[in-house]
């Protein structure tokens, strides 16, 4: 008589089965069912749901039907929820979906839309997703937010991810203000025009914005380590009394513990003001600093030595130069600064400048950087601007470190300020 094989796959421990289970695609996990009685629901169990149409190859109409199904048949909590590639169709799931998940177990929510959607298409978030009160990962886009008065906050909420999304600037400010365990925000693209984005959030560590505002304050944010913003825009007109202007100073203190920022459209605002001249704090944890200039004119380049004075721990630094024009005032300026001893770059080692415009180049900023980096390694140029002359130029210039390579190649992105890859 023949004796049955034992099905050692089936009565490895449960832990185990998961595990496995859980590297496979969700279409192959379910597949599982048609093994044996045993692995029918063994998929339904899984704590983390993870579709994407194209790998499951379903229309956008299949795909919204797959997530009903799947909800509806799955046991236990679900801890993930990841749907990649909807269609504005699954707004009026939303609710059913939401419904069905539990509010004490989801820890984290991803749901993106699908590209090619019209630019007024957007997909207004139920009610009853404000009472997600465990969540703590948190990406959406193309998404309406309508805060409700009742909101208390996200509570346990540890990363916040928006991209081309509808909030008024106080919402997503009380979004913020209301989730007090965040240490990483990260918002691409806004419909809205802030006037002023207020950022309070005592654990946050990295903040990423990019979008429509006249300015970002960080009201309290004193563990900030690395910061990135790009305006983009913008109508600015200065801050227009002392109270104000004091309050960005405030604002501005905040950053003092950070190690990595980069400013992109930020610098013109701040010349109008000129609130930079009265900096009174330093930012010495500071080691990468990336700044966008966008007009060679006096008083954005004043606000450049304004941060290179307060910054003397700087080991990378990085220009983006889109106005590369020199101007008189400014070349004397920088003449000037070249015998003032107030700045210190003494561990500076390498630098990048990026003209986006490299008909004409100046290079008396270049000179001032040379004079005041003892310890400079390597200075990295685009390889498409006038080599020949920047080369020529900059080998005749003094330098304070006389073992200095000049490159006219890019540097290693993970070098780089202006390095978004953390906030994809």
């Amino acid at each position: 008589m023949k004796t049955k094989k034992r099905d050692l796959i089936s009565y490895l421990p449960s832990d185990i089965i998961e595990n496995i289970l859980k590297r496979l695609i969700l279409r192959d996990a379910v597949m599982t069912s048609i093994l044996s009685r045993e692995w029918r629901y063994k998929w339904a169990t899984l704590p983390a749901i993870v579709l994407k149409s194209y790998c499951l190859k379903l229309s956008y109409n299949q795909l919204n039907s797959a997530v009903n199904q799947i909800l509806v048949l799955h046991q236990g909590p679900v801890k993930e929820l990841e749907v990649k590639y909807l269609d504005l169709d699954s707004c009026h799931y939303l609710h059913q979906w939401f419904d069905l998940l539990s509010k004490d177990h989801l820890q984290k929510l991803f749901l993106s839309w699908r590209f090619g959607l019209k630019l007024k298409e957007y997909c207004r978030l139920p009610s009853n997703f404000y009472s997600f009160s465990e969540l703590r990962y948190l990406y959406l886009s193309r998404c309406v937010f309508r805060l409700p008065s009742s909101f208390k906050g996200l509570n346990r909420l540890v990363s916040l991810k928006l991209e081309n999304v509808k909030i008024k600037s106080n919402k997503l400010s009380s979004l913020i203000s209301k989730s007090p365990f965040l240490e990483c925000v990260v918002i691409k693209g806004t419909c809205y025009t802030f006037k002023a984005l207020r950022i309070n959030a005592s654990k946050l560590k990295k903040f990423f914005f990019r979008g429509f505002a006249s300015s970002v304050y960080f009201l309290n944010a004193p563990l900030l380590e690395e910061v990135h913003i790009v305006l983009i825009g913008r109508s600015y007109s200065p801050l227009p009394d002392k109270v104000k202007q004091d309050n960005f100073m405030k604002s501005l203190a905040q950053l003092s513990s950070i190690t990595k920022l980069a400013l992109d459209g930020f610098l013109q605002p701040m010349a109008l003001d000129g609130v930079w001249q009265n900096l009174t704090f330093e930012m010495n944890h500071l080691k990468i600093l990336g700044l966008e200039i966008s007009s060679y004119e006096l008083a954005q380049i004043s606000c450049v030595i304004c941060l290179l004075r307060i910054a003397p721990n700087l080991e990378t630094l990085e220009f983006i130069i889109s106005a590369p024009d020199p101007q008189m005032m400014t070349s004397l300026y920088l003449e000037q600064q070249r015998e003032d001893n107030s700045i210190s770059l003494s561990v500076l080692k390498n630098v990048l400048i990026c003209w986006q415009s490299p008909e004409r180049v100046d290079l008396d900023l270049v000179e001032l950087i040379f004079s005041f980096s003892p310890a400079l390694e390597k200075i990295y140029f685009p390889i498409w601007c006038e080599r020949s002359y920047v080369q020529e130029v900059l080998v005749a210039m003094p330098k304070a470190s006389p073992t200095v390579e000049i490159s006219f190649n890019d540097m290693d992105i993970e070098s780089r300020a202006f390095d978004f890859r953390d906030f994809d």
